[in-house]
């Protein structure tokens, strides 16, 4: 089985034209902090549109998600609120 992972040429991940990798073993695979959103501003909703579910865990789930302004693709885990303790939702 294998992975798609979806970079520019340049390694910017909100580069309007990207290309699709097939990866066939797990070693080809370099993930660095650009590929990861920290912060956005206003509600989740506002800058995504959720999409179908990638697969489900104990703390919530994975979902295909569309960036509203860049249509960057990303797969984004959802956890639910309401199941926390308040020590981690402070630290969210």
């Amino acid at each position: 089985m294998g992975a798609y992972l979806s970079m520019s040429k340049d390694d910017k991940p909100n580069s309007e034209k990207e290309e699709v990798t097939t990866i066939k073993r797990t070693e080809e695979v370099v993930i660095n902090k650009k590929m990861f959103i920290t912060k956005n501003q206003g509600k989740f909703r506002d800058n995504y549109l959720i999409g179908q579910v990638l697969g489900t865990g104990a703390f919530g789930e994975v979902r295909k998600c569309i960036n509203r302004t860049t249509k960057v693709i990303r797969a984004v885990k959802l956890i639910r609120k309401d199941q926390m303790s308040p020590e981690e939702e402070q630290a969210f």
